[in-house]
């Protein structure tokens, strides 16, 4: 049975004005049971620079962006997290927020600048299952929603 990753590499949130490549952090999963490890993958930031997460019950946590301005890395939801949790990744000036929900069904979340955020559920699927978008501060921006097969 061919399973679909949908969107994460894939769902490209394009601003109206946005520079060659959007500032994005991506979060899966963005829901499920407190004292899950999520990751966090971020691109089109600064090079070079440190990223601080930081979130409310957990540890500060620094990584630096690559080259390209991409980073990645994993954190622990606090095992006595409730309701939504904001995760906060910082480089400089440029704050993008995720938000994780303790206690939904798998979800994947991409948080762009302004509060942009775009969320859909399930986190995988396989070829014909129905996949939820939703997002916020999305009004007047284009979005665009594609997939790509992963064996």
């Amino acid at each position: 049975m061919r399973r679909l990753t949908p969107l994460i590499a894939l769902l490209f949130v394009l601003l109206a004005c946005a520079p060659a490549q959007a500032r994005t952090v991506s979060l899966q999963p963005a829901a499920g049971a407190a004292g899950s490890v999520v990751a966090l993958r971020g691109e089109g930031l600064p090079a070079r620079r440190s990223v601080v997460i930081s979130f409310r019950g957990g540890p500060t946590r620094r990584v630096r962006t690559d080259a390209g301005g991409a980073f990645a890395t994993t954190v622990r939801i606090p095992a006595r997290a409730r309701g939504a949790l904001k995760i906060a990744s910082r480089v400089g000036s440029v704050r993008l927020v995720n938000r994780f929900r303790v206690g939904g069904a798998p979800a994947g979340e991409v948080a762009g600048p302004r509060a942009l955020r775009v969320r859909w559920t399930p986190l995988q699927a396989t070829v014909g299952t129905p996949v939820h978008v939703s997002g916020t501060g999305v009004r007047g921006r284009k979005v665009t929603i594609a997939r790509r097969a992963r064996s």
